[in-house]
């Protein structure tokens, strides 16, 4: 039925097969022209370019932006009379499409521009009328948290919808503002594994730009090789109700700064490092379900304020954490990442020389023998198999006791079974008894 409205988005595909990708001369393509809708002012572009030539630089991935006016327009076509018309015509077919197709419609058209424009990380695909956002990111992308059932890297649910929500062009939402402060500082967090730049919300303990990018190739590499996630993440304050699902809902309509200090408030309440110590764990566990991680999820907390230093590490899926990074490797990095003001100098050291290796060492020992977990599987079937054999030797060992003290005592006669003819206190045997039987009298 909306056959033609795909087929006036492939036609400039098959243009750029012949041309190759086309120049990214910017990040954000929003010129006030006959395809672009001209959404965002000019000082808001410049400040977005910016920001997503240093995620280029930390991450080594693309984020791109573009604008259209209308369904059917492509990075490849000019405009024409001609194609004005089936622009036309394709408008009016996804304003009659239902809200299923419109959104696969839109998305599609995305992971068309995406590869147009060779894209290696997030693009951003914003259309005027019908209002829609579509984010994708490339297979090639160092780093996503799932795949899509047809291979495309995807952004965890509740993060797309948030992103796409924040810079849909219709109320009076300001656009400006969700670029700069939600959706790129969103989407560096989604393309790095190290989450520590102030500008996404993070505590900032590793400044130094040099150290989240060699972090940031690491982990790559340790993904690449084991398959497995690690992501470590920054905070300068407590923050687990501002992310446990039940919590959140019932704060949403409280002013940020208010929900923020509540918690710090929370946290204060908890008097022991029992009670902290359960905090953190579940805020991390929380934090790495969220972002459907699967392998090592550091959280990492400096509040400066009550001078609380706190990392927590845990393993998802759950299931694997005894054997894919065991506790004493936890305990191991929790110390090693824990930030310490005194010595900061030696934190980037510590984290680039020792936590990241020795994360990915550990991992790749895990994976290289897995019968270390079907080993811990069969402790407790070792165990009672060993209780048994205990038992039976001690059994054997009384037997055998208990025989030695019989043997040495003087035999009594048993009245109900003996050898007729040797026991003179015995009866004489019937008359039909022959000589030399045995008689038993139950």
């Amino acid at each position: 039925m909306f056959g033609r409205a795909h087929r006036t988005l492939w036609f400039g595909a098959v243009v750029l097969a012949a041309l190759g990708p086309l120049p990214l001369s910017a990040a954000v393509i929003d010129a006030r022209d006959q395809s672009h809708a001209g959404l965002f002012r000019d000082e808001t572009v410049k400040k977005a370019n910016e920001l997503i030539a240093k995620i280029r630089t930390l991450t080594g991935n693309d984020v791109v932006v573009e604008t259209f006016s209308q369904p059917g327009r492509d990075s490849s076509t000019a405009p024409t009379e001609k194609f004005e018309e089936e622009q036309k015509k394709e408008s009016d077919l996804v304003s009659k499409m239902s809200k299923e197709q419109r959104e696969d419609y839109f998305r599609d058209w995305a992971r068309q521009q995406a590869a147009l424009l060779d894209v290696k990380g997030a693009y951003v695909l914003i259309c005027k009328a019908p209002a829609n956002v579509s984010i994708v990111l490339s297979a090639r992308s160092s780093k996503s948290s799932k795949s899509s059932k047809n291979g495309d890297r995807t952004l965890p649910d509740k993060t797309q919808t948030e992103l796409e929500e924040a810079l849909r062009p219709d109320g009076n939402r300001d656009l400006d503002a969700a670029l700069l402060d939600k959706v790129i500082p969103g989407l560096w967090d989604q393309l790095s594994w190290l989450r520590d730049s102030k500008q996404a919300g993070h505590a900032g303990l590793f400044p130094h730009e040099d150290t989240v990018r060699q972090a940031n190739e690491l982990i790559q590499r340790m993904k690449e090789d084991t398959g497995k996630d690690l992501v470590i993440e920054t905070f300068d304050q407590p923050m687990l109700g501002l992310f446990e699902s039940g919590k959140a809902g019932q704060d949403k309509d409280k002013p940020l700064a208010t929900r923020m200090k509540e918690e710090v408030d929370r946290f204060r309440a908890l008097k022991t490092r029992a009670q902290r110590d359960d905090y953190f764990r579940r805020w991390a566990e929380t934090m790495a379900e969220a972002e459907n991680v699967d392998g090592v999820y550091v959280l990492i907390c400096f509040f400066e304020k009550l001078n609380v230093s706190q990392v927590a590490v845990v393993v998802r899926p759950k299931s694997d954490e005894k054997w894919l990074f065991p506790e004493g490797r936890r305990e191991w990095l929790q110390k090693k990442l824990r930030y310490n003001a005194g010595r900061k100098h030696h934190y980037d050291e510590d984290l680039l020389s020792a936590a990241i290796p020795g994360t990915w060492y550990t991992v790749q020992d895990a994976l290289s023998h897995p019968h270390e977990e079907s080993r811990s599987n069969w402790g407790p079937i070792l165990l009672t198999v060993g209780v048994m054999i205990g038992a039976w030797a001690g059994v054997g060992v009384l037997r055998g006791f208990v025989g030695l003290v019989m043997k040495e005592k003087s035999p009594e006669v048993d009245p109900s079974r003996s050898h007729i003819g040797t026991d003179p206190n015995l009866p004489p045997p019937p008359g039909n008894h022959r000589h030399g039987e045995d008689s038993v009298d139950y």
